[in-house]
């Protein structure tokens, strides 16, 4: 799907394990365990590219990225 600056977004977030997810560049983050999913919604204010990322212990990794395109 496409994400147009100014959009409202919800991210519906699941896991297996227990992780902490976040979203780069707008600094949103989200504890997430395993059978209770979380929604993360914030405002598409800023045009870009930004790495999903969950962080186990002290290791990181990127999930997906997410482009906001300029309106």
């Amino acid at each position: 799907r496409r994400v147009t600056q100014g959009e409202l977004v919800e991210l519906l977030l699941a896991s297996d394990r227990e992780i902490e997810v976040h979203l780069h560049g707008y600094d949103l983050e989200a504890k997430v365990a395993p059978g209770a999913p979380v929604s993360l919604i914030f405002d598409a204010d800023v045009a870009g590219r930004f790495p999903l990322s969950a962080h186990i212990g002290r290791a990181e990794s990127t999930l997906a990225h997410i482009e906001v395109y300029p309106r």
